[in-house]
This record gives C-alpha cells, structure tokens and sequence, in this order.
C-alpha cells in the first residue's frame, strides 16, 4: 500500500523533556490508523507536528512523498482536525456553523447542498436549524467531525472522538468513521480504548517513553480475537516493549 505520511527520525523536547525520540513509520493511504499511549507520550505533539503547529527538533514529515517539513502551511491544506474541545460555535445553529467553516475556507458560491451533503454524511440531516448547544454529546462530536470535513481534506485527525460516550454512542461514531474512510480519506484516530483501536483500525502506533512499537491489527485479527489484541497493547505499554 501507498503511504500517504510518513515520520521519518523525528525528535522532540521541550526544554530538558524528551518527549518524541527518533521515531519512524508510516500511515497508508485510506486506512483507519490508530495512535494509543498514556498522557505525556506524545500523542498530541506527534498529531501537532504532523498539523504544522510544532516543528521537530531533527526528522522530516513526508505526505504523499514529498517532504513537507517545512512546509506546513501547504500540509494543513491536506489535513481537517476534530479535537477534543467543541470547534462549533454553541449559540449558533448547525446550518450556521458549517456557513461560517465555510466562508473561513473560501468555499462558495451555492453552498447549501455542499453543507447538507456534509451532514449527511455524519447522520446529522434534519438538525441543521439546531442551536448547537441542544445538541446531544454524540451530535456535537458528529458537528465537529461534520467541520473537520469541510475543507474536504485528504486526511482527517481526530482526537478521542469516542470519549465520554455510551457503549451504543461509541459504536455509532466509528461507523460514521468508517463511512468516512469510504470516501476516501484517511483516517488518524489517538484514542486511551485499546479495545475500539483493536477492533476498527488497520494499524496503530503505540507511543511510549519516547519510542513508538508498530502493531498490525490487520493481520493479528486474522489469529486473535479483539480482546488478546487489546491486552497486547496495554503489555506494550506496561513493559515498554519497543521495536522503533
């Protein structure tokens, strides 16, 4: 398969802190890739430098082959976010968040049928005229995945999407992933569930004392169950097994 990114001796410190230690891999084109680590392990620095917003202390960032390193204004144009925090606007409606998303991406013209083919595509179709503060905690993760998409990027990053949802929730917002990478895109999910990277993604990073092991989720399904794969990760992460 093609690598859409890839890390190639990336390094990272803030002050005396080595956070990121030359570490290298790869994300294939079109799969659902999953990075796992505790809090402090990287995570949301290796998805900041991947963003642009931090530049690492030595290693490069190919996309799509090209390095990119130091063009990051060029890789944000490839990449939409869904973080943790609401991007959504709460006093607004959701018609009225995806306008403004919009209108901040220069997309115009008649964009109407553009914003409701959106939230289709996120089951959010029928709550366009919604104040996005009466949303539910499942339809305001689904906004925010709704305006990570509006720049249509190749590549969409998204940060603990299921977290603070129910069982039944959680599994409704990995088929909307899923649906997503049908699309075509391709998809970084960090997550603290070893279970549900087990289980929905391709592959997945597991970060740790500055190091990153490589796990085959594709593969290791085919002799596992969900379960085993789970704990291997969660060993990984106990005994700092590293293979980077």
């Amino acid at each position: 398969m093609t690598q859409i990114i890839s890390f190639e001796n990336i390094t990272k410190r803030f002050g005396d802190n080595l956070i990121l230690n030359d570490i290298t891999f790869g994300i294939e084109k079109n799969e659902i890739f999953g990075i796992v680590g505790r809090s402090g392990s990287g995570k949301s620095t290796l998805l900041k430098i991947l963003a642009g917003f931090y530049h690492p202390a030595s290693g490069k960032v190919y996309f799509n082959g090209n390095n990119m390193t130091k063009k990051p204004a060029e890789l944000k144009k490839a990449i939409g976010f869904a973080t943790q925090e609401d991007a959504f606007y709460h006093d607004l409606s959701v018609f009225e968040n995806m306008q403004y998303y919009c209108r901040i991406y220069g997309i115009g013209g008649h964009i109407d049928d553009y914003i409701k083919g959106l939230l289709r595509s996120v089951e959010l179709e029928g709550k366009e005229n919604t104040i996005s503060k009466n949303l539910s905690g499942g339809m305001k993760r689904r906004l925010d995945i709704a305006i990570s998409l509006v720049n249509d990027p190749e590549i969409i990053v998204m940060d603990e999407p299921t977290s603070n949802l129910d069982p039944i929730l959680r599994k409704d917002i990995w088929g909307i992933i899923k649906s997503i990478r049908n699309l075509g895109k391709t998809i970084i999910v960090a997550s603290h569930n070893f279970e549900e990277v087990s289980t929905n993604c391709s592959h997945a990073g597991v970060l740790f004392d500055g190091g990153i092991r490589m796990f085959d989720l594709d593969s290791m399904r085919s002799d596992m169950d969900v379960s085993s794969i789970s704990m291997s990760i969660e060993e990984c992460l106990i005994s700092g097994d590293s293979d980077y």
